[in-house]
């Protein structure tokens, strides 16, 4: 995904030369090929599942190597996720609120079109048992096969990630 934004003069917190119409920028063929290798090699554990902020704005870009794409938007109050990248990247808030917004943008006009799954982390956080039940419910109505409900224990101790996906 840095290799993508590169290629558009961009980075993950610089994106205003982005443009989210694909393909705003030609991809080198060899950055196209390790993209190639790189889903075939997720492919062969499937399902599988890749959790990666910059595909708000490279998503269009993969696209063509996936052969039955589902996504997970996850939305978060705009004041939680401003103030952590406030914090943990020491930038300006109006800067945040705008990376805020390309990414919300960027992933809406990316998924368009798509089964998409639709979760809260809110309430990954205040009830994570019950919201990890409805993404794998909503998951499976989406056509996704090869998942493992967890148990309650394991998701309590955020191993969700690890055990959702076998």
């Amino acid at each position: 995904n840095d290799a993508i934004l590169y290629e558009a003069q961009c980075a993950w917190d610089q994106l205003a030369l982005w443009s989210f119409d694909r393909p705003s920028v030609a991809l080198r063929e060899d950055l196209e090929a390790h993209m190639r290798r790189t889903v075939a090699h997720l492919d062969a554990h499937c399902p599988w599942v890749v959790k990666d902020p910059r595909l708000c704005q490279t998503l269009p870009y993969w696209l063509p190597f996936l052969s039955r794409p589902v996504i997970v938007l996850t939305s978060r109050e705009p004041v939680e996720v401003v103030g952590s990248l406030v914090a943990r990247n020491r930038i300006s808030v109006a800067h945040a609120l705008a990376i805020w917004e390309y990414s919300v943008v960027g992933a809406l006009a990316g998924s368009r079109g798509l089964p998409t799954v639709r979760v809260s982390y809110e309430q990954f956080a205040q009830a994570p048992v019950a919201a990890t039940q409805e993404l794998y419910d909503a998951l499976s109505r989406a056509g996704v096969s090869g998942l493992h409900m967890p148990d309650a224990a394991a998701i309590e101790r955020w191993e969700v990630v690890r055990l959702l996906v076998v």
